[in-house]
């Protein structure tokens, strides 16, 4: 049951299987990322974001207003 679902959720939202790639190259890059849950309960159309971290850039500074999306942004990329 749980598969089938996870199935029919990625038909229906457009979800592609990611590539992983050795822990050794300690690379995290993301296109088009969308956070799962916050996609479908926000009222206008939710923007992808990407992320491109390696080991010379091991650090991003996430900057904004309050309620800009900084926190989702950092759930997202821990969570994809």
């Amino acid at each position: 049951d749980c598969i089938i679902s996870l199935a029919v959720c990625a038909a229906d939202l457009n979800y592609v299987k990611p590539e992983m790639l050795p822990a050794e190259e300690g690379v995290i890059y993301i296109e088009n990322g969308r956070h799962p849950l916050q996609e479908l309960i926000v009222d206008d159309e939710f923007i992808p974001n990407d992320t491109s971290m390696d080991d010379g850039d091991r650090v991003i500074v996430v900057t904004g207003p309050n309620f800009s999306g900084k926190s989702c942004y950092a759930r997202q990329v821990g969570l994809l």
